[in-house]
């Protein structure tokens, strides 16, 4: 029976990917070890979305490269994710002892590549593939029992200037809910009590296959089934935060009061710089209007400094909003 160790790098959506890998190898038969000297193969599932997350995925291949010389020279090394998505014909020139690289729409392939290069024992690069978004895979969930995540879309279209984003996973695709719900009621069935909603982009959910955003169903068919405790929304762009929405926050008791909204800045030009969907009026009107609305609201964000062209004033003026608004 072949081992499989699994080192999954980045974000959580990367995370579910990582997790579909292993429920697809360990249902074919593959065991899940924990050692990566003990491992047949090593899968590396990589992020390259910023130069420290870059450099962590490179020493991340380059030390299991150095247990499969040193140490378990049996070991076949695959990487996978966004780093080989975007640099993979570099991985394969540089870096001799990987076996099979993988970009982001073949990991649920990922059992054909390994029989593929089982058959041919030659590198095997693959950035091309057509992921098909509700098909139901297999996972094997890498979190504490207790939650999971669940991605509710792939890709992304708001072509942001700072992000490599869109190059790397595609546009903007929504899951079906009857999906959705499916893969909750499994997770729900296995202990999980807490369920996060993750997506590049969670506040357009629906958009691109409904017409209409249906993120306020999503949670509602979410939140009746047994076992379901706790539902987190992940990743809220702020101009696409609708009334139904915070309808849904205000009255769904399973659905904690926490918005994530990454608005990045307050200045309008920086804004328009980065390409960003809105203003410093639309941010400052939603933020009154969650806090009026949702008792206990809890608002997190994300934000650029230094961004290029970032004048002194405009550096200021952020601080300051982020004393008044208390965030």
């Amino acid at each position: 029976m072949k081992k499989i160790y699994m080192h999954s790098l980045g974000c959580s959506k990367n995370l579910v990917d990582s997790e579909n890998m292993l429920g697809i190898l360990t249902k074919k038969g593959y065991r899940v070890t924990e050692y990566a000297d003990k491992a047949d193969y090593i899968i590396i599932n990589t992020c390259s979305f910023i130069n420290d997350a870059k450099e962590e995925s490179i020493n991340a291949i380059l030390f299991a490269a150095d247990i499969k010389n040193k140490i378990n020279k049996k070991a076949k090394i695959i990487v996978t994710g966004c780093l080989s998505q975007r640099f993979g014909e570099e991985l394969a020139k540089e870096i001799a002892e990987i076996e099979i690289i993988i970009g982001t729409a073949g990991f649920e392939k990922i059992d054909s590549y390994i029989e593929e290069y089982e058959n041919n024992k030659k590198l095997l690069v693959s950035m091309e593939g057509d992921l098909d978004i509700d098909s139901d895979l297999p996972r094997k969930t890498l979190t504490q029992t207790w939650y999971a995540y669940l991605k509710i879309a792939e890709g992304c279209s708001n072509n942001c200037t700072y992000c490599v984003i869109p190059k790397l996973r595609g546009p903007f695709k929504s899951r079906r809910i009857k999906n959705l719900i499916g893969e909750a009621e499994t997770l729900a069935g296995k202990g999980v009590k807490e369920i996060i909603l993750i997506a590049q982009d969670t506040s357009k959910y629906g958009i691109d296959i409904y017409g209409e955003r249906k993120l306020h169903e999503l949670v509602r068919g979410i939140s009746q089934i047994d076992g379901i405790q706790w539902i987190r929304i992940h990743y809220l762009y702020p101009e696409d935060i609708y009334d139904e929405l915070i309808d849904e926050f205000k009255h769904n008791k399973k659905l904690l009061k926490y918005f994530d909204i990454p608005i990045q800045h307050i200045s309008d030009r920086i804004l328009r710089r980065m390409n960003r969907k809105t203003s410093r009026d639309q941010i400052t009107s939603l933020i009154q209007k969650i806090r009026r609305e949702v008792k206990d609201a809890v608002i997190r964000t994300s934000l650029i400094t230094g961004f290029p062209g970032e004048t002194r004033d405009e550096h200021e003026e952020l601080k300051d909003f982020l004393k008044e608004y208390k965030l």
